[in-house]
C-alpha cells in the first residue's frame, strides 16, 4: 500500500513563497520473507521534480508553484537482498494552484 502524505509548508521561492513538501510512503510494501527491501522510486510523468531519498521508502519533493493542475507520475519497485523484484506499483499526485 502506497500513502501521501502532505507535511509542513516551507519557505523555498525567490519570492519567499511557501511550498508543500509530499511525503511518499511505502513503509507499509516489502518483502514477504521479511528480508531488508530495497526502495527505487523515480518519477515517470509530469514536469520534472527534484525526488529526494528516492532510494528509501520514504522519499519526498516539494511541491511546484503551478497555473493549473498538473499530474505528476512516480513509479516504485521493490527488491530483496537476493534480487527479486515487485512489479511496478505507481502513484498519482495532482499539484494544484
Amino acid at each position: 500500500m502506497l500513502r501521501l502524505r502532505v507535511e509542513e509548508m516551507e519557505l523555498l521561492g525567490r519570492n519567499g513563497e511557501l511550498h508543500p513538501r509530499v511525503r511518499l510512503d511505502a513503509l507499509l510494501s516489502g518483502d514477504p520473507e521479511g528480508k531488508n527491501p530495497l526502495y527505487y522510486w523515480s518519477q515517470v510523468q509530469g514536469m520534472p521534480i527534484n525526488l529526494v531519498e528516492p532510494l528509501s521508502p520514504r522519499p519526498y519533493f516539494f511541491a511546484p508553484v503551478v497555473d493549473e493542475p498538473r499530474l505528476l507520475r512516480f513509479r516504485l519497485i521493490v527488491r530483496d537482498e537476493e534480487g527479486a523484484e515487485s512489479f511496478p506499483t505507481y502513484v498519482n499526485v495532482t499539484v494544484a494552484p
